[in-house]
């Protein structure tokens, strides 16, 4: 009997830590500027109106499904832009010339180039999703 309670109190205990992952998951970072951009506008709404109650996360969530479904081609490449990784991309140039060394082929910097320009996938890039 004893021992059952142990494993139900194990279990209970797993689920528990699971569940505060996955909330953690579920979270992200906003910088200051950020903040104060949507704590404004939650001020804004707040004072237009005394019958709304609002959170962050709900201004967050309606203007995100306000947004197109799919990123535009300049917002791509105004987030290829800021977020470009030299060592990410050096290791993907790495990459594409072994498996091309594997098969017997030969790819030059300007295909490498266009591929990612063009945002295609290289084959490894598949491996690594």
């Amino acid at each position: 009997m004893e021992t059952r309670m142990n494993k139900n109190n194990d279990n209970l205990t797993k689920n528990n830590e699971s569940r505060n992952r996955r909330k953690k998951g579920d979270r992200i970072h906003l910088t200051k500027d950020v903040l104060a951009r949507v704590d404004g506008w939650i001020s804004q709404i707040e004072s237009s109106t005394k019958a709304v109650q609002l959170t962050r996360s709900d201004l967050v969530n309606f203007i995100l499904l306000a947004h197109q479904a799919v990123l535009s081609d300049d917002e791509i490449v105004q987030l290829k832009d800021l977020h470009f990784d030299a060592f990410r991309f050096a290791k993907w140039i790495a990459q594409c010339l072994k498996e091309a060394k594997l098969r017997g082929q030969n790819v030059s910097q300007q295909e490498l180039l266009r591929l990612y320009t063009n945002g295609q996938k290289h084959s490894s890039d598949e491996n690594n999703a």
